[in-house]
């Protein structure tokens, strides 16, 4: 399982090793099992629409900090 934080300003979805689709809101993350050698989870990296790895803090703060959508929000109650 990697933590994938979507910085952009779409939904991106990314096909886990199982096959199944796992859509990920921009400004938000999630663990998912994907192989870090699929050409399209390499393009949408080298794109800098998502970031992979790290653990989940990180990618939480990666995804709420970088993403356009939700750059300059306030961050949530913890």
């Amino acid at each position: 399982m990697v933590h994938v934080a979507n910085i952009s300003h779409i939904v991106q979805r990314l096909t886990d090793k199982a096959g199944e689709v796992h859509e990920i809101e921009p400004g938000e993350h999630a663990n998912v099992d994907v192989d870090r050698d699929n050409p399209h989870v390499e393009a949408k990296v080298t794109a800098r629409l998502i970031e992979l790895g790290g653990n989940e803090r990180q990618a939480a703060k990666a995804a709420r900090e970088k993403s356009p959508v939700t750059a300059g929000a306030e961050k949530p109650a913890e």
